[in-house]
């Protein structure tokens, strides 16, 4: 037996202790004040908006007057001075007009540079042959290292390569004695301007119980989260998923895939995965937008071919990536060139990788400081990974159904630990 990873096991549910170094998080973001700490869904549902928004400029006698669709949306005169209505100061402009940038209909990356154009807010754009501020061949190379920076998940090229389109379109503008105005990254919140997002991912493997404190403890600070859900779980079902979903703290349910683990049930990994959304939408009667995947107790859930399942099943957002410098969330692009419908985000915070030791939670609350300093530099998402059973190791086992569940699950999971390496086992994927 593995004696080792048992005792890890027991060294982190009796020493990690997530609620004191949260709230002291918590405490100090509401005291900033420009920190909007809101649930996966709420925030991609504002960032696909604002993807799909239109952005109208008007430059006459030295001012811009800016129009959007877009609600709560701030107008950001690059950089740094922000306006939530027009007209905007342009006063070393001698142009006059619509303000409209021309993307060469000959490019042959031109969806790449839509997409970079669309994550700056740039959103006054249209495709043709010609025009007063004209995008052509001359970001070929950078869209070139943006196509492999997706194809390949190298986020820190791909956000250099969406810094060199922003240089470019302000090099276009600045012929024109023009300023770069967009679409700020965040909407305005409370009458404030954000300036990142933080968004915890609860991955309620099993002490699902300890979410209506969690979500208590949130409120406080006007935060709300994720609780991403097992579908088929052994530690709860449909009563526990029901019980949670009807409470009126709960802020959004999300899917914990365990697509491998129930390939064999189904048929394969897209009918679990079909299967396990549609019965956790019909438990919590909600749309599931949101999926990450559970590592697994007893099967590696975190495989390459997740990648392409969530975008065939249709979830809006996929939170499994692992550490990666990138605050942002982005579409991945196939191998055949064709862009993702699904937005990914990053997790750059995770409760496991804090060391469980007896400065548990002044690492904890450090670390997570630490991000938040380096998301806020970006203007971007930090997504915290954390898990409920961190908030009360012994507040969920003494309740008497999931100590029960525990006990009957042990036996699987002490077998499981006992076997000697098998012959043939699903690799994870090292994204994730």
């Amino acid at each position: 037996m593995n004696l080792g990873l048992l005792k890890r096991a027991l060294d982190r549910n009796l020493k990690m202790k997530n609620y004191v170094p949260y709230e002291k998080v918590l405490s100090t973001v509401a005291n900033q004040g420009d920190i909007w700490v809101v649930s996966q869904g709420e925030y991609i549902d504002w960032w696909d908006k604002r993807a799909k928004g239109t952005l109208r400029l008007l430059v006459s006698n030295g001012e811009c007057r800016a129009e959007t669709d877009l609600a709560d949306a701030v107008f950001e005169k690059f950089s740094g001075e922000f306006f939530t209505s027009a007209p905007i100061p342009c006063p070393d402009s001698d142009f006059d007009g619509e303000v409209q940038l021309t993307i060469d209909e000959s490019l042959r990356r031109k969806d790449l540079l839509i997409e970079a154009l669309r994550r700056e807010g740039i959103l006054n754009f249209a495709v043709g042959t010609g025009g007063a501020f004209f995008l052509s061949h001359e970001l070929d190379s950078t869209l070139a290292d943006m196509e492999i920076s997706l194809k390949k998940r190298r986020m820190e090229r791909f956000h250099q390569c969406v810094n060199l389109v922003r240089q470019a379109v302000m090099d276009c503008l600045g012929q024109r004695n023009l300023p770069l105005i967009r679409i700020w990254y965040h909407p305005i919140v409370n009458g404030k301007v954000i300036k990142a997002v933080l968004s915890v991912r609860y991955d309620v493997d099993r002490a699902i119980t300890n979410m209506p404190m969690i979500w208590e403890l949130e409120r406080k600070y006007g935060a709300t989260s994720t609780a991403h859900l097992r579908a088929f779980g052994p530690f709860y079902g449909r009563r526990e998923i029901q019980a949670l979903a009807n409470l009126p703290q709960c802020t959004e349910l999300a899917l914990h895939g365990e697509f491998v683990s129930n390939a064999a049930r189904y048929g394969g990994q897209l009918p679990a995965a079909l299967a396990e959304r549609e019965c956790l939408e019909r438990i919590t009667g909600t749309v599931i937008q949101g999926v990450s995947m559970h590592g697994g107790e007893l099967e590696k859930n975190r495989v390459k071919a997740s990648w392409n399942i969530t975008e065939s099943v249709g979830f809006l957002y996929d939170a499994s990536l692992g550490l990666a410098p990138y605050y942002f969330p982005f579409r991945r692009l196939t191998q055949n060139g064709q862009l993702e419908k699904t937005y990914r985000l990053c997790i750059n915070f995770r409760d496991i990788r804090i060391s469980y030791s007896e400065h548990y939670a002044e690492n904890f609350y450090d670390e997570a400081m630490h991000q938040i300093g380096l998301v806020s530099q970006q203007n971007g998402i930090l997504v915290m990974m954390m898990h409920p059973v961190y908030f009360g190791f012994f507040t969920y086992l003494f309740k008497v159904t999931n100590l029960i569940n525990f006990l009957k699950f042990l036996p699987i999971y002490l077998a499981r630990v006992l076997l000697t390496k098998r012959g043939v086992t699903v690799q994870r994927d090292k994204n994730f």
